[in-house]
């Protein structure tokens, strides 16, 4: 874990730097707000969450990422490589999905899960006609 926590910081220093972007500007433009502290400062609200994964300790919350992706102009597979989600609910889900660097909102999925044969054909259905309608994106 400390490796993913190293690597994603690194890059994210690199990224800070090539888009002349402080750690203060890029809360800013995350969550737009800012608070005042205790001895009057106005400081970006978030900034010391964007300290703690340039300090390699934390890791974003998943459902901020792909707007990092976008302010820092790089791809979710470059700042996050092999990322998925595995937990789908609240016990061991029998799917993964991963996502698809270069195609915002769309992922990969891959099961293993015992079905009849009539489930398996019906989502086997439902995954060829999803599959069709993205096969040229």
């Amino acid at each position: 874990m400390q490796k993913k926590l190293n690597d994603f910081a690194h890059k994210l220093n690199r990224l800070l730097d090539e888009n002349d972007m402080s750690q203060s500007d890029l809360a800013r433009r995350l969550w737009g707000r800012s608070l005042k502290t205790n001895d009057g400062r106005v400081v970006p609200y978030g900034k010391d969450r964007v300290n703690q994964w340039v300090k390699a300790r934390n890791l974003p919350d998943e459902e901020i990422r792909d707007e990092l992706c976008k302010i820092l102009k790089t791809t979710r597979d470059d700042l996050f490589p092999g990322d998925t989600i595995r937990d789908l609910g609240s016990s061991p889900s029998p799917f993964e999905l991963k996502f698809v660097s270069g195609k915002p909102g769309m992922c990969i999925l891959r099961s293993e899960v015992i079905l009849s044969i009539d489930d398996g054909l019906r989502i086997g259905q439902i995954i060829d006609e999803a599959a069709s309608r993205y096969r040229d994106m």
